[in-house]
């Protein structure tokens, strides 16, 4: 329950190539961690609250790529670069280890 509705973390496509998290951040939650591995590697996040942002941290595996909604509007920071978001508030992001940040 933890990784598919908290972390609304999901394989979008045979084998893992392509994925999607949708956290499910509220203010009554601090924070939440978690995660799977399949043949591909290890597709995790964590989130939680650090001076009224929400802090993410992303790691799946190299040469996939997924789609982050984001859980709030805001100024979003990917990896310290600022980053426009879309009309319903997704980024698109590459296999790897990423940090993000929604400022309020």
């Amino acid at each position: 329950m933890l990784t598919f509705y908290i972390l609304g973390l999901i394989i979008t496509s045979p084998r893992g190539a392509t994925w999607s998290m949708n956290p499910h951040i509220n203010g009554d939650l601090p924070g939440a961690e978690g995660g799977f591995e399949i043949s591909l590697g290890w597709f995790g996040m964590r989130w939680g609250w650090r001076n009224n942002q929400v802090f993410m941290e992303i790691n799946t595996p190299e040469g996939t790529n997924g789609l982050v909604k984001l859980p709030r509007a805001g100024s979003i920071v990917v990896d310290e670069v600022a980053v426009d978001i879309d009309a319903n508030r997704n980024i698109m992001l590459n296999g790897g280890k990423h940090i993000v940040i929604i400022f309020s």
